[in-house]
C-alpha cells in the first residue's frame, strides 16, 4: 500500500479527545457497553470488477479493558517482529504505569500522573535501563489545559505549549514554542456534537503549513477525513458496520489514490 490508510477510525479517536482529562478508554476509543476486549485486524485490499476484496494481513491491534473502562494491555502485530509491541498497564491510585514490550523485552516505561480530578499533571517516558527520554508537565485552569511543558532527557526546558484559547468550553487555539520562540499555532473548529471538524496549523510567518478535515457519522465515528498541505492533499473515506451497540465491527477504507484497506473488529463484552 502506497500510504498508511488503515485504521484512522481508531486513531482519531484517541488524538482528538481531551488527552489531558481521563474518563476512561472506552470513551478514547468511542466504544460503547462494556468492553472487555476489541481485536482490530486490517488487511490490505484491492477492487476487483467492482467490488473490494480482501488481501494480505497487514496489522493487529488487541485491546483489553478492565470493568471501569480502562485498559490493562494492548499490543500490535505486524508482518515484521519489529512491529510487534505489548503494552501493559498498571495502576497505583493517581498514577499509570504503562510498560512496553518489544521482541518480549522491556522497551520504555511511562509514568503517568494524574489529579483527584483524573486530569494528567505530569508523563515521564524512561528506556529500559530507566533514564529518562522525556518528560511533560501539564498546568490548568477551571479544568482547562492552559500550558503544556516539554523537557528533554538532560532535564532542560525543549518545547512548551501555550497561549490556550477556549469558547464555550472547547479549546480554539494554542501556540507551540521552541527554543527560538513561537514556531506554529494549531486551530480547531467544532459541529454541534463537540466534534472536531477542521484543525488548521499555521507556521510563525503566518503560512498555513495544513488543513485537516473530518466528517462522522450519527455514532461518533469518522466517515471521512481530508488533509490539505503545501504540496500534498489527500482523502481518505470510511465505509462503517455496527453490531448491537453501535460500535464498528467493520470498515472498508479508500482514498483518492485507489488505495483500499479493510479493518474487522471483534469485540467481546463483560
Amino acid at each position: 500500500m502506497k500510504k498508511n490508510i488503515l485504521f484512522s477510525f481508531v486513531l482519531f479517536s484517541l488524538i482528538s479527545c481531551n488527552q489531558q482529562e481521563v474518563s476512561n478508554d472506552w470513551k478514547k476509543l468511542n466504544l460503547k457497553g462494556e468492553v472487555k476486549c476489541v481485536k482490530y485486524e486490517t488487511y490490505e485490499a484491492s477492487t476487483k470488477f467492482g467490488a473490494v476484496e480482501q488481501e494480505e494481513l497487514e496489522v493487529t491491534n488487541i485491546y483489553e479493558f478492565n470493568k471501569d473502562g480502562f485498559l490493562i494491555s494492548s499490543s500490535t502485530v505486524g508482518v515484521t517482529p519489529s512491529s510487534n509491541y505489548r503494552r501493559i498497564y498498571t495502576y497505583n491510585g493517581d498514577t499509570v504505569l504503562k510498560t512496553i514490550y518489544s521482541f518480549d523485552t522491556l522497551h520504555q516505561k511511562v509514568v503517568s500522573v494524574y489529579d483527584e480530578q483524573r486530569l494528567l499533571l505530569e508523563e515521564t517516558t524512561y528506556d529500559s535501563f530507566g533514564k529518562i527520554i522525556r518528560s511533560y508537565s501539564y498546568k490548568y485552569l477551571d479544568k482547562q489545559l492552559t500550558e503544556v511543558l516539554e523537557y528533554c532527557e538532560n532535564g532542560a526546558l525543549c518545547g512548551r505549549k501555550s497561549d490556550f484559547v477556549y469558547k464555550d468550553g472547547k479549546l480554539k487555539s494554542y501556540c507551540i514554542y521552541g527554543e527560538d520562540g513561537l514556531s506554529e499555532t494549531d486551530y480547531f473548529k467544532y459541529d454541534d456534537k463537540g466534534r472536531v471538524t477542521d484543525e488548521k496549523d499555521v507556521n510563525s510567518d503566518g503560512e498555513v503549513k495544513y488543513r485537516l478535515h473530518h466528517e462522522y457519522d450519527e455514532y461518533g465515528n469518522m466517515t471521512k477525513d481530508s488533509f490539505k498541505g503545501r504540496y500534498y492533499q489527500s482523502e481518505t473515506v470510511h465505509k462503517n458496520t455496527y453490531d448491537s451497540f453501535n460500535n464498528v465491527i467493520k470498515s472498508i477504507v479508500s482514498d483518492d489514490e485507489g488505495d483500499y484497506e479493510i479493518v474487522h473488529a471483534s469485540i467481546t463484552y463483560f
